[in-house]
């Protein structure tokens, strides 16, 4: 297997850890804490962290079997989506626990990365088209 494959997998699997860990103390420590709306945020983060977590691996064992061009691209925009996108609603989700401050102005940030998330995953699939179609002629 190659080097970027392991690494791919290995992060994957961390970020997979991470995310059960964050869920976790969402259920434990946030959920009682906090209003409702706040909460909800916070899940949306834990649920997308997962999605683009195991969506990691998946890439992983794909590019595996089917060397993906892009994945570098690929697997910085998942990276960054996740930091954006599920960083973003953490710290929203969490702030009346760490601040006074209306933290709102995060969810400016949070569509970048969604669109990086989403991206990823259209590039993933174009290339997995391209290769289809390329081994079938």
């Amino acid at each position: 297997m190659h080097k970027n494959t392991r690494l791919l997998l290995a992060t994957g699997c961390l970020f997979t850890c991470l995310g059960i860990v964050l869920g976790a103390f969402g259920a434990h420590g946030v959920e009682d804490r906090v209003d409702p709306y706040f909460f909800k945020v916070y899940q949306t983060a834990s649920r997308f962290h997962m999605y683009n977590a195991l969506g990691l691996i998946l890439i992983g064992l794909i590019h595996h079997q089917v060397s993906l061009p892009g994945i570098k691209w690929v697997t910085r925009l998942l990276y960054t989506g996740i930091f954006l996108f599920c960083g973003t609603l953490y710290l929203l989700g969490t702030s009346p626990l760490w601040t006074t401050a209306d933290m709102r102005w995060l969810g400016a940030i949070t569509p970048i990365g969604g669109v990086c998330m989403i991206s990823a995953w259209l590039i993933t699939a174009f290339q997995l088209y391209q290769k289809n179609k390329n081994s079938a002629t």
